[in-house]
């Protein structure tokens, strides 16, 4: 047909994810990129830094507490196949990298009282707070009510239960710091 023009499927994609994350996220900066297959509930929620990139499949979740938050600052980028729960409310700082697979949850559940069922025992909502310019290896897990201190390194597979201080290096199940970066 003369006059008709034919856009590829991929950049008709492209397009409507930048409209729909760009209209409904709370805040977004520049040069943001998006991946295949990212889940973001809660955008009203979700402030997003410049040159801050989401691989694919990654799941952001806020959840449907007022107080819920995710926050993510300049030049920090999400590896694929990672998951947060961000119903306590996640920040993380500048120049983070955050590896593939990495699980960051701000709830819990409470386990104190033993004649009642976990699951139907309160939720634990805590901040977790992730300082500028911290690597975070694949597959480790950060649990709630945790601070991650600026320049430190967190090593694949660790289980983050405790605050790690500025420019450690935290390995292991459960995290332990191993050395000083300074």
């Amino acid at each position: 047909m003369k006059g008709v023009i034919s856009i590829p499927k991929a950049i008709l994609n492209k397009l409507h994810m930048l409209i729909k994350y760009r209209l409904h996220i709370k805040k977004m900066g520049k040069k943001v990129r998006i991946g295949k297959g990212v889940r973001i509930s809660g955008l009203d929620k979700v402030e997003l830094g410049n040159n801050v990139v989401i691989y694919d499949n990654v799941l952001i979740y806020t959840g449907n507490r007022p107080e819920s938050y995710f926050i993510m600052d300049n030049d920090s980028h999400i590896g694929p196949m990672s998951i947060l729960n961000a119903e306590g409310g996640i920040r993380i700082g500048s120049g983070v990298a955050v590896g593939p697979g990495v699980n960051i949850y701000s709830v819990g559940h409470s386990i104190v009282d033993i004649t009642r069922r976990i699951v139907d025992q309160e939720r634990i909502y805590e901040e977790i707070i992730i300082e500028d310019d911290v690597y975070i290896g694949g597959n480790s897990f950060i649990l709630q009510g945790i601070r991650i201190g600026k320049g430190s390194v967190i090593g694949a597979g660790a289980v983050v239960t405790k605050n790690i201080p500025p420019y450690s290096v935290a390995v292991g199940v459960p995290a332990r710091v191993i050395k000083r970066r300074r």
